[in-house]
């Protein structure tokens, strides 16, 4: 996770989740772990803000912009 980047739509930011404390790792290990072990995924981590960012050429066309996500910095990784 990179500092200096935008919240997810829980207003977390990395830096938050790279200075907690060893009481915050265990609280979201254990809530990976139950989502892992077959619980319901939290609601936070299903939504993902999606911005369109102009890349080139006239603003009239939607080809010409592209769109970046933001999603929550808790989110669990998705294996590819």
């Amino acid at each position: 996770m990179k500092n200096g980047k935008s919240c997810g739509p829980e207003g977390i930011y990395a830096e938050m989740l790279k200075h907690g404390t060893e009481k915050l790792i265990t609280m979201l290990t254990w809530v990976v772990n139950r989502c892992l072990n077959g619980e319901e995924v939290p609601q936070q981590w299903k939504v993902t803000y999606i911005s369109l960012i102009h890349k080139k050429g006239s603003k009239e066309y939607f080809s010409n912009y592209r769109g970046i996500s933001v999603t929550s910095v808790t989110e669990m990784p998705v294996s590819r």
